[in-house]
């Protein structure tokens, strides 16, 4: 073919593409109408009021959606995807005009199936899904009038399902314990306990009959019944083995005198059995009531002295506060009378900034193991106590972090600061690990803050001073504690 040849058939060729592109365009809309219906249905419950429909909506749109990522013959799958595009609207049809209608059957089906019932009321669920697909079967063919002479048989079995599934799935290990326990003979051995089991079942399964929801004496009476049964069930045991076992009983006694006699041991204490258990069991009573009675005198103690920490706390913030209202005032002052240059009203303003940032810190950490104070230049050092971390090691621990993330949220404006993080510690053993281990923590808090804050690399910087610049001596256990330490400096 010469050249005048392919020019003659290049309209032809356009005509194609343009038409292809056009088609692959339809083919997307119908794709996308299609997928919007089926959330729509799925949204209105279609899968239960009608799940043949539905079944069929998701399997055809699956299938053909497959066809077309293989490029399949477009005609068929645009023929199939308007069919599932008509069934949906259908189904989505009905759904809306049955939903008044069925609002507590679809309530009493959606709690039948998270009770369970499929699993722990077999034979009733059954009875309830049969009478259910009756129903969907009705719907699918348009005969609404169905539903209003029979949804309140539906809805009835539906309740007794989820009930009974309820019931079920409490009760089944406490009935089987029980059942367990009688076998082995706790008639005989352990009467009173399984008798306590047995009417604890009992009065959960009367209150459950009355209540159509499970609360929380139905759950305590369930949990006790499988206790006592547990109980029932060691008793019987304890006693058969004792009954053959030369001495037995004397041995039996011997041991449960043996575990309380472990227990005063670790208080050093010691039991008298020589008036029998009732004593003796008083006897280590009285001793945990005298601990008792001093753990609470130590706790009067700590609440003391937390109440003297929070009041000077809050004088102290009185304190910041009237400097903050001075400072506003002397402003004020110099802008009515003088004017203040632009330099040094952006000076008073970044001082206020600071200091409102710092009152917020030492107000979040009352335990001092963290504080903050606002230093000349626009500066404010934060100060994390160097105990924060585990002895030698730069890992951030639970608590660590989780105070590092309340000073984020404190700081989280002041993204436009540089920061400087400096890590010291105090003269205790080698000089030059001291100095690597400041810096890696001082590394691990800035690379914290780089993250969390979004701050770029020249806005933040670590260093390591390991024990070269202390605030306090070393020669004492309260000035090491003070030169282990964190300083976070924020400048404006």
């Amino acid at each position: 073919m010469n050249i005048y040849g392919v020019m003659k058939q290049i309209p032809m060729l356009l005509v194609l593409i343009f038409y292809s592109i056009g088609f692959t365009q339809d083919l997307d809309m119908y794709f996308q109408e299609a997928n919007e219906l089926i959330i729509e249905c799925e949204q209105l419950n279609a899968q239960i009021l009608t799940p043949t429909m539905y079944k069929e909506i998701k399997e055809k749109y699956e299938y053909i959606l497959k066809l077309y990522k293989q490029s399949k013959s477009s005609k068929e799958i645009e023929k199939d995807i308007k069919f599932v595009i008509q069934l949906a609207k259908k189904a989505k049809q009905y759904s809306e005009i049955v939903i008044p209608i069925l609002k507590d059957e679809i309530t009493a089906y959606q709690e039948a199936i998270t009770a369970k019932a499929p699993n722990f009321a077999k034979k009733e669920w059954k009875n309830a899904q049969s009478q259910w697909e009756n129903i969907t079967s009705e719907i699918e063919k348009g005969n609404i009038e169905y539903l209003s002479k029979n949804k309140d048989k539906v809805l009835q079995s539906l309740r007794i399902a989820r009930k009974e599934a309820i019931k079920n799935s409490i009760f089944t290990e406490a009935r089987q314990l029980i059942n367990s326990a009688k076998k082995l003979g706790a008639q005989t051995f352990a009467p009173i306990t399984l008798s306590i089991a047995i009417q604890s079942l009992e009065a959960a399964e009367n209150e459950l009959n009355q209540n159509n929801d499970v609360t929380i004496r139905i759950l305590y009476l369930a949990k006790l019944a499988k206790l006592e049964a547990k109980h029932a069930i060691f008793l019987t045991e304890t006693a058969i083995r004792l009954r053959k076992e030369e001495n037995g009983w004397e041995k039996g006694f011997l041991s449960y005198e043996e575990q309380l006699n472990s227990i005063a041991k670790r208080f050093n204490q010691e039991i008298d059995w020589s008036e029998g258990p009732n004593k003796a069991g008083q006897q280590l009573l009285y001793y945990l009531d005298s601990l008792t009675s001093s753990y609470e005198t130590k706790l009067m103690l700590f609440e003391q002295k937390y109440s003297f920490l929070e009041n000077r706390f809050i004088e102290t913030r009185k304190s910041l506060e009237n400097e903050i209202t001075e400072l506003k005032e002397k402003y004020a002052l110099l802008e009515a009378k003088f004017g203040v240059s632009e330099k040094e009203a952006q000076h008073l303003k970044t001082q206020q900034l600071l200091i409102s940032k710092a009152n917020k810190i030492n107000a979040a950490f009352t335990n001092k193991e963290v504080t903050a104070e606002v230093l000349p230049n626009n500066q404010l050092l934060i100060r994390l106590s160097g105990t924060l971390f585990s002895s030698g090691s730069a890992q951030l621990n639970s608590q660590l972090q989780k105070i590092l993330n309340r000073l984020i949220e404190i700081l989280q404006d002041l993204t436009t600061a540089t920061y400087l993080v400096e890590g010291h510690t105090d003269s205790s053993g080698d000089n030059k690990k001291n100095l690597v281990l400041s810096e890696e923590r001082s590394s691990v808090i800035a690379n914290f803050f780089k993250q969390n804050l979004g701050l770029t690399s020249d806005r933040i910087k670590f260093a390591g001073k390991g024990e070269t610049e202390p605030i306090s001596d070393n020669d004492t256990y309260q000035g090491r504690l003070k030169n282990r330490r964190i300083d976070i400096w924020v400048k404006l």
